[in-house]
């Protein structure tokens, strides 16, 4: 009997020791694209962007580009040269982060 739960014991032991090292996996990075241009027009929560290429990506055009955040328009205007990322969400591509180039 104290063979049996001894082994009982042991194999509970095991099993919680590999629960306790199993962890989530990291969630994997966020599909992202950077490109430069300049900006065409402002519009509520919409940048219309005459844009490089985003290599791998998209061919050079002139497009409106979803906001993520309203804010990142703040202080921009159209004629600006500017460097913006978009990432992918499940609603599409937003523009994520956006600077003014010199």
């Amino acid at each position: 009997m104290k063979r049996m739960l001894s082994h009982i014991l042991c194999i509970l032991s095991l099993g919680l020791a590999l629960l306790a090292g199993c962890s989530k996996a990291p969630a994997p990075a966020a599909e992202t694209h950077s490109t430069t241009g300049v900006v065409v027009e402002v519009r509520p929560n919409v940048l219309v962007i005459q844009h490089q290429d985003f290599p791998g990506f998209m061919k050079a055009m002139t497009m409106p580009f979803e906001l993520a955040d309203p804010n990142l328009a703040k202080g921009i205007q159209p004629g600006d040269k500017v460097s913006f990322t978009l990432t992918k969400t499940e609603q599409g591509y937003p523009l994520t982060a956006i600077q003014k180039l010199p």
